[in-house]
Order: structure tokens, then sequence, then C-alpha cells
């Protein structure tokens, strides 16, 4: 089986997650080739991999008949499926596979507009709420399978040679809780609603650990500073790994205000051991649950105060949902993710 993967662009936040999965793809017999943008980082990262890549700067992206060098590509390499991801390459990919006999999957892992999507012969969503979405956008729910973003659990398994050193950097002892959220410091991802939530712990010790960046960096400083919690937060910045500060803490938070599509980084937290608390919606609800986590209502300091309470108050509680956290985890593993799409493959190019 040839799969030919596009994705319009040249370096990618997730490069790393999707080449794990070409590479449990190969492990399975698909012979894998990439088609992406020239320039930054991603071709030198597939290519040190052994992966084949061609490279391809439509000419219009907006006008795919105009866009001869992806016929071009798919021509040379004959795929059986065409596995595209992110809107744009959904359009391009998807309007020359079409034209040239190729059926086209889809990754879906945002909530987009149908137009993008209009050429595929199926779609991948990330998520039932993702899968929902497309659904509602006309899409025949036949041609709709949801298959997992992936995570390499075996990467989050904190190694017995690891030395703790996070905590040591603050001055953080043992015994006092961390909580940990991350991601990019944009108003949706509700840090804003975090801080506010940790303000009304009286009487619990803990710390706040925040990793990431963005546009909101200062006004959440400022929000930290106005509230009396300066000495209670730590803002790490953004982190090429994440791993040591999940292996430190005791409890991971994600605090969006509107759905996330699939919320990956909270899976992360859970394959290394962390119970989960999340916002009620979206593609999280797909894997957090009441056995390993809590859930909130969005945008609600008190409900999640509450949670958070409840989780730093009672170590059993706590320690019984990471176990459980950690076995879930396990139900996406790269490799069973990676099974699922052959599955698909084998259903659309034979």
């Amino acid at each position: 089986m040839r799969v030919l993967h596009y994705v319009d662009e040249n370096r990618l936040s997730w490069a790393q997650a999707w080449i794990q999965l070409l590479e449990a793809l190969r492990q399975k017999g698909i012979e894998n080739f990439v088609l992406c943008r020239p320039g930054g980082t991603l071709h030198e990262m597939l290519a040190q991999k052994g992966f084949t890549v061609f490279t391809c700067k439509p000419a219009i992206p907006w006008a795919p008949p105009l866009c001869a060098c992806i016929k071009d590509v798919i021509k040379a390499v004959k795929p059986d499926v065409i596995h595209t991801r992110l809107s744009q390459a959904a359009l391009l990919g998807g309007y020359w596979g079409k034209r040239l006999g190729v059926p086209v999957l889809c990754t879906v892992d945002k909530y987009p507009k149908a137009k993008y999507y209009k050429y595929a012969a199926h779609l991948a969503a990330c998520s039932n709420d993702v899968a929902r979405h497309m659904i509602s956008q006309g899409f025949d729910g036949k041609k709709v399978t949801v298959v997992s973003n992936p995570i390499d659990v075996s990467r989050y398994e904190k190694p017995k040679s690891y030395v703790p050193q996070m905590r040591k950097s603050k001055s953080i002892p043992q015994d006092i809780p961390v909580i940990l959220a991350a991601g990019r410091f944009v108003d949706w991802k509700g840090f804003d609603v975090l801080i506010k939530a940790c303000a009304k712990l009286e009487g619990v010790d803990f710390r706040l650990w925040l990793a990431g960046d963005g546009p909101q960096r200062k006004s959440l400083e400022n929000l930290a500073a106005g509230l009396d919690m300066t000495s209670h937060i730590t803002f790490w910045g953004f982190l090429d790994d994440i791993r040591p500060l999940m292996w430190e803490s005791d409890l991971f938070v994600l605090p969006s205000k509107t759905p996330e599509p699939f919320g990956i980084v909270a899976l992360e937290a859970m394959a290394c051991g962390l119970p989960v608390i999340a916002t009620n919606a979206g593609g999280v609800l797909d894997f957090v649950d009441e056995t390993c986590g809590w859930l909130v209502r969005p945008n609600d300091p008190d409900d999640l105060a509450a949670a958070i309470k409840k989780a730093l108050i009672c170590d059993e509680i706590r320690r019984t949902k990471a176990i459980a956290a950690k076995e879930k985890a396990l139900k996406f593993d790269v490799s069973k993710i990676a099974e699922q799409y052959v599955a698909l493959y084998y259903k659309l190019g034979l």
C-alpha cells in the first residue's frame, strides 16, 4: 500500500508526533511518501527519518487547477491513497486526487469550513466533537470516521534515572502540590480563568506552573500580580520538552473557554500519570471523564476552584484517578492509531 501524505506547510508544531505516526505506519507495511512546502524544517526532519519527500509551492493556493506541481507528484508516486492534513492541503490534494482517480483521506483536527473538504473521499475526524461538526455541515456520516490524535506513550514514562530538578529550581518542597497548565497564551485557552480559580483556593497550599507563551502573557502576569498570586505562580515560557514539568506536578488543568478540537496536551499529561481537570466540552471528552479526572463548566472560576480543591485535599482519590489516566492514555498510543489508519487506507484504496 502506497500512501502520499500531503501537508501544505514547511514547519509544524506537531511535526514530531506526526513523524512518529508515519514511522508506526511504516512498521505496519505502509510505503509512505510525503509532499510539503519547500524551506522550513519539515523536509529535513522527514528526510532524516528516511522518508521520501517531495516539495511543492502551490502557485495560487485558492485555485487548485493552477497548482499543477501537486498533479506531477501524484503521477510520480502513483499512490493508492492520498492522506491530507490541514485545510489547504485537503482542498488542493483533494482536487487533484479526484481528477486523477486517487481516493483522498482528509484528517480533520479543527472545526474548519466545509468548502476545503468537498473533494474528500473520506474524513478522519480527530474527535467525536469534530466529527459532529463536519456532519452538521452536510458530510455523510458514513464517510466520517473518528481517528484520534496519537501520542507515543513510551515517551511519557518517567525514566528510572530521572533526577527531579524543576521543583528544586523553584525551592518547592515535595509535599506542596503543583498544578500544571500548558498552551498558547490566548484568550480562549482560559488561563485567566485558571488564575482566578487558584486565587479562590483559601486554606490550600499549592503552586501553579504555566508553560507556554503568547500575546496574553503580560496581561496574565498582571492578573496574577493584581490577585496577589505572584508568589504562587511560575511562568515557565515556551519549553521544547514539557515532560519534566509533568513528571514533577500533581494535577493538570485544561481550562479552555471554548471547545478544544482534541486537547492533546491533556492526553500527554495523562500518559505521564497526572489526573486532569478539563472543561466539559470538545474533543477532550473522548478521553477525560470522572474515572481519570474532573469536568467543569467553561469560563467558571468558581466551578474550577471547587474541582481543584477536591483534587488537592484528597491524595488517595488523586492517586486513583492518576492510575486510571495512565491506563486510558494507552488507548491512544501511536501504534493503535496507526492500525486504524491502515484499516482506512485499505478500505479506500482497494
